[in-house]
C-alpha cells in the first residue's frame, strides 16, 4: 500500500521548494514503510502519515505568510 496521495498533495501545494518537498516525503514515506512492516493494525501507519502531512503542512503554511506568521507586538509605556 503506498503513502495516500492526497495527503502528499496537500503538502505539495503548501511547499513549493520542490527539493525540500520531495525530500520530506520520502522520509515519510520511507517511516510509513516502517509502521506498517512493524506490524501496526492498517488504519494506524495512515493516521500517522495525515496527521505528520497535516502538521508539516499548517507548519510551513505559517512560515508563509508575511512575518512568517509571527505578529509582532509593540508596547508604549504611559
Amino acid at each position: 500500500m503506498s503513502p495516500p496521495r492526497l495527503a502528499a498533495l496537500l503538502l505539495r501545494l503548501v511547499l513549493r521548494n520542490q527539493p525540500l518537498c520531495e525530500a520530506i516525503l520520502g522520509d515519510l514515506e520511507e517511516e510509513l514503510g516502517r509502521l506498517r512492516d512493524h506490524g501496526s493494525p492498517p488504519e494506524r501507519p495512515r493516521i500517522w502519515y495525515w496527521r505528520a502531512i497535516l502538521g508539516l503542512g499548517a507548519r510551513f503554511a505559517i512560515e508563509a505568510l508575511p512575518g512568517g506568521g509571527r505578529q509582532s507586538v509593540s508596547y508604549t509605556h504611559l
